[in-house]
């Protein structure tokens, strides 16, 4: 991505940062080549997929970075889009007094206009730095800093125009303390994220927090509650767990059903620290699991935001035999396909009962019944089964502390002694509806 001892920070590697400082002073370190996982595949058939469309609904043509210089600007009406991706920055030149004077006035009438294809999702912060980094780079290439710039995103590549003039204060701020940390030989912080899940280094930095008994091992305890923690000089799993204190008893007829039912509406990282450093499961309470006739052990992936499904996961009982099938989709078109295969199986069974772990399932049922009604058998069909699925995570939590390092379907499951034939097996990418409870 770059040398070692070189000042040009390309944006790839600016965009690692942004999401870990970790991985970006690692790489900055020592440059890998780009590896070939799954989400690389993906986002490039997505990019390439939207430049035609992207051109046209914007009227530019889409050039890398290095080819501002080649292309002919004779034509007066000539516009390009400049692909984020291939854009570097000069850190030698970048320091907090940056002028931004330079700033286009009429951003319609720029020659280079910054554009960040994103995959999934919704547009993230970090997002934004990035395109306007783009808008810094173009402007060490003496044109006028693009005020505006363009993000192309979700599964149905909607173009979102952002003004990047609002954000070069942050954008030069990000750049600077990036300099001194890429430049440190002091080790970043660890602090590990749902991001780490498909990260390269994922088996480095895990060894590492777990010798040094890191508090962000605990996918439990969010950001927030562990910089209320470090405050208090708690920054490991263990000492954590000496604050862990029994709640009282209460004698059963004094306590009324509501209040009952209400016990393990509440995760106490505290006591799971304390099973961690035991390694023994702590039971608060029996967790209520209503069975029916036919339970349908149910599993969905697809892309934050739910704009496309890929997989849908089921398995369940017909007489004696277990029957197992996968649905998998490539397009839009092959999500329609594998709903309208996934209701034939719910359809044939006798009662079917929704078994699942977060709630990431039931929010699919949901969008499927809005997004394709025309499929279903019945129209109360997906209501009958979402008021008679059953959430083991909602089932367990607050009430069995399993000693894992988050509440994930994986985690506990290795813990139980189950094996996934790939070790390396994950999400294609981090949900907004997490299974990490």
């Amino acid at each position: 991505m770059t040398t070692t001892g070189s000042s040009l920070l390309p944006a790839r590697l600016f965009a690692e940062y942004l999401q870990c400082s970790t991985k970006g002073q690692l790489l900055w370190r020592s440059p890998q080549a780009e590896s070939p996982h799954f989400t690389s595949f993906f986002y490039s058939n997505i990019k390439s997929g939207s430049i035609g469309r992207t051109e046209h609904a914007l009227g530019r043509r889409l050039i890398g970075f290095d080819e501002m210089g080649d292309v002919d600007l004779s034509p007066a009406e000539q516009r390009f889009l400049v692909d984020c991706d291939t854009a570097y920055v000069d850190l030698s030149r970048i320091d907090l007094s940056h002028r931004t004077r330079t700033i286009s006035k009429s951003p319609e009438r720029d020659r280079f206009l910054p554009i960040l294809f994103v995959a999934d999702g919704p547009i993230q912060d970090w997002h934004k730095l990035l395109l306007c980094f783009s808008a810094i780079a173009i402007s060490h290439r003496a044109q006028p800093m693009p005020s505006i710039g363009y993000v192309c995103h979700g599964y149905d590549r909607a173009l979102s125009k952002i003004r990047t003039s609002s954000l070069v204060k942050g954008t030069i701020h990000a750049l600077t303390e990036a300099q001194e940390t890429l430049s440190s030989n002091a080790d970043v912080p660890l602090n590990l994220k749902r991001y780490c899940s498909l990260c390269e280094y994922k088996v480095r930095c895990q060894g590492i927090a777990i010798e040094a008994d890191n508090l962000s091992l605990m996918g439990t305890v969010g950001e927030k509650e562990r910089r209320r923690l470090r405050e208090k000089g708690i920054t490991t799993v263990t000492q954590l767990s000496y604050g862990y204190r029994p709640r009282r008893k209460r004698r059963a007829t004094a306590m009324t059903r509501s209040e009952s039912a209400g016990i393990n509406s509440k995760n106490d990282n505290k006591l799971r620290a304390l099973a961690i450093k035991k390694q023994q499961i702590h039971v608060l309470g029996v967790p209520k699991v209503t069975q029916r006739q036919t339970p349908v052990y149910f599993d969905v992936e697809g892309l934050s935001g739910g704009h496309f499904y890929y997989l849908i996961g089921m398995r369940f009982k017909l007489g004696d035999d277990w029957k197992e099938c996968s649905l998998w989709a490539d397009t839009r078109q092959d999500e329609c396909r594998i709903w309208r295969e996934c209701l034939g199986q719910l359809v044939a069974l006798e009662n079917p009962q929704i078994v699942h772990f977060g709630s990431y399932e039931t929010t699919f049922l949901k969008r499927m019944k809005e997004r394709y009604p025309i499929l279903l058998p019945r129209s109360e069909f997906v209501d009958e089964l979402l008021s008679h699925s059953i959430n083991l995570l909602s089932s367990i939590f607050g009430t069995i502390y399993f000693p894992t390092f988050t509440n994930s379907l994986k985690d506990i499951a290795r813990f139980l002694g189950f094996r996934w034939t790939n070790g390396e097996a994950s999400d294609l990418s981090p949900r907004t509806s997490s299974k990490n409870g």
